[in-house]
């Protein structure tokens, strides 16, 4: 096995461009681990109703998705850095216009305007690592460092986010976004090299823009289909969009000489299975059942559930940076199988817990649970974006970027039909209340709709007079409910882990 580096070996422009990226990271990721500390309390001090609300948390994830594949584009076209601080720049006006607005509707358009900055720039950092650890050994170091500070941001962020919104309000959140937006933009233009003259061939964005439409119109679809089953208007609709933004990228794929959303890139070492596992990964949540179940079986507050959370967010920093040194020892191919097997183990032990279960023991699962998962990804993430070559780096980005939201439709999905098939058998078993039944159904469906957006599927905040609502065998039945979900899970990342073994076997790199 080739020798692999650590951290101390790293080059001075490597070292430059990784305390770039970890900061804008660590700056842009204060969004996500504290929207819905604001999210809930802006809607209610709007008077927004379901519909208003429904649009809150669609539209934001649609603008995101939109760009994902353009954001890769953009960087041939443009420079990294020149879209790093526009990104930068469109996080702070949005985050602005959340912090001053006078209704619903502006608050809105400030969403929109930050998930789309945020999405870019999470692209595009992730292709400047990639592109400045060309090196052999190198990359892994990196995406470990990286992956800590990912966890890091959700360590802190969401107690003082919770505990801005209970002494200050919500918009107080929207002003630490301000600043947030600030800091990108200072640290895109003093830390990233300027980009310089662009090359003569560019990057063109007719097969992004294509893509884009695609990816957003299929997710959609699915949440549609978790919403109102595989026969209706809106999946319809989607499905529809969907094909027709397929067809035109297939068009733009035979008459563009070099598109940008090349399938060819699919094709190079194993990639496609590699963004399979990236897709199941999602399957499996612990994080969002686990923070349900404290709060509507142990009646915890959100705010006291991100206490408890804060242990296992600090196992994930430890999981992520520790990574290095068992890749270092391992490779790439047994490091990240083991962890993706310890996922599957710490879902497993998920599966056994009861509604009697101590907090104490959920924590500690939830601990093992973090920094398993957040070592895997290091392991995947490093394994993916090996598979690019150099010009080819946002192209593998903005794909990673697609498995990922795809993975999260299907993931809801898939969580929420094996729930709610639990939740039925369970609660047949100890009632013939059908009432009680429906009603339980309506919670968990609430329950669900919120993890239509990354942000809430990370941390739902639920509503009180729900949570004192439940009668005893509607509690019991919902953990059932959960721990179908954390078996189902373990199974699916098992079925993960051979995939990704496979992959990297038939094409291996660095092992």
């Amino acid at each position: 096995m080739p020798r692999l580096l650590t951290r101390r070996d790293l080059t001075d422009d490597e070292n430059r461009v990784l305390r770039a990226v970890c900061l804008l990271a660590l700056l842009v990721l204060v969004v996500p681990s504290s929207y819905v500390y604001l999210l809930l309390p802006m809607l209610t001090d709007f008077g927004a109703g379901s519909g208003l609300a429904a649009l809150f948390r669609a539209l934001p994830s649609i603008a995101s998705l939109l760009v994902i594949f353009p954001a890769g584009g953009l960087a041939m076209r443009l420079g990294p850095r020149r879209v790093l601080v526009a990104s930068g720049v469109l996080v702070t006006v949005g985050s602005a216009a959340v912090l001053l607005a006078p209704g619903a509707i502006v608050a809105l358009v400030g969403m929109v305007l930050l998930s789309v900055g945020r999405s870019v720039l999470l692209i595009i950092i992730i292709a400047l690592l990639t592109a400045a650890t060309t090196r052999e050994g190198a990359r892994h170091v990196a995406f470990s460092a990286y992956g800590a500070v990912d966890s890091a941001a959700f360590v802190v962020a969401p107690v003082f986010a919770g505990l801005l919104v209970t002494v200050v309000s919500w918009r107080a959140v929207a002003a630490l976004w301000v600043l947030s937006g600030i800091g990108l933009v200072v640290v895109a233009r003093t830390l990233v090299s300027p980009d310089g003259e662009r090359p003569a061939v560019l990057g063109e964005l007719w097969t992004p823009a294509a893509a884009g439409v695609a990816l957003t119109a299929m997710v959609q679809a699915f949440f549609a289909v978790d919403r109102s089953g595989w026969v209706s208007v809106a999946v319809l609709g989607w499905g529809a969009v969907a094909l027709a933004a397929l067809a035109v990228l297939a068009v733009l794929m035979r008459r563009i000489p070099a598109p940008t959303v090349n399938p060819a890139v699919l094709r190079r070492g194993g990639l496609l299975l590699l963004l399979l596992v990236v897709v199941l990964i999602p399957f499996a949540n612990l994080w969002f059942y686990t923070n349900a179940k404290l709060q509507y079986v142990y009646g915890i507050s959100a705010l006291g559930a991100a206490f408890l959370a804060a242990p296992a967010q600090m196992a994930s920093v430890a999981g992520a940076a520790l990574m290095e040194g068992f890749i270092k020892a391992k490779g790439i191919t047994k490091s990240g199988t083991t962890m993706l097997a310890a996922v599957a183990a710490t879902l497993f032990a998920a599966g056994l817990q009861t509604g009697s279960t101590p907090v104490v023991v959920l924590v500690v699962v939830l601990c093992l649970y973090g920094a398993s998962v957040a070592a895997a990804e290091v392991a995947l993430a490093t394994a993916v974006m090996n598979r690019s070559v150099p010009g080819t780096e946002s192209t593998v980005a903005s794909f990673r970027g697609a498995a990922v939201g795809l993975g999260g439709a299907l993931g809801v999905i898939f969580m929420s039909t094996v729930v709610s098939i639990g939740v039925h058998r369970a609660h047949a078993e100890r009632s013939e209340d059908d009432l009680g039944r429906d009603q339980l159904m309506e919670v968990l469906r609430a329950v669900h709709e919120g993890q239509s957006t990354p942000e809430i599927a990370g941390w739902s905040q639920l509503p009180e007079s729900e949570i004192e609502g439940l009668a005893a065998h509607e509690t019991e039945a919902m953990v059932v409910g959960f721990r179908s979900q954390a078996i189902g899970g373990a199974v699916v990342t098992l079925g993960a882990a051979g995939v990704f073994y496979v992959a990297r076997r038939r094409h291996p790199d660095e092992d």
